[in-house]
């Protein structure tokens, strides 16, 4: 994992000029990038991995690419990309409602308790 860099561009008054001066403060941002990382385990594994991550990474951005809606329905945010195209985004309960390839796929993997337990 490398750490990304972001500047940020602040500009405290300079009183013995009276205007003010440009600072560069950089600060490092954690971010996780999982790119279809999840489907070679099985769901117990998945899941084990998941409750690791949101543990012991709380805080840090983590972009995961998933073909199982079990490994991404807690995410704060969903992109659903179909054909090249965004077809949706939001949370799981939002895009079961509002987004129909998100339900269709979801159907096809969830049971339907887990579908009402949205």
């Amino acid at each position: 994992m490398l750490p990304l860099p972001r500047a940020e561009q602040t500009f405290p008054a300079d009183r013995s000029r009276g205007f003010p001066l440009p600072v560069l403060s950089i600060s490092i941002q954690r971010f996780l990038i999982f790119d279809d990382s999840f489907s070679a385990l099985d769901y117990r594994t998945d899941r084990t991995l998941r409750g690791a991550l949101k543990k012991e990474a709380a805080g840090v951005t983590k972009l995961i690419v998933a073909q199982r809606i079990g490994t991404i329905k807690d995410a704060d945010r969903i992109i659903v990309v179909d054909d090249g195209r965004i077809a949706g985004q939001g949370t799981h309960k939002e895009l079961l409602e509002n987004c129909e390839v998100y339900k269709e796929i979801a159907e096809s993997q969830l049971s339907k308790e887990e579908l009402l337990n949205a």
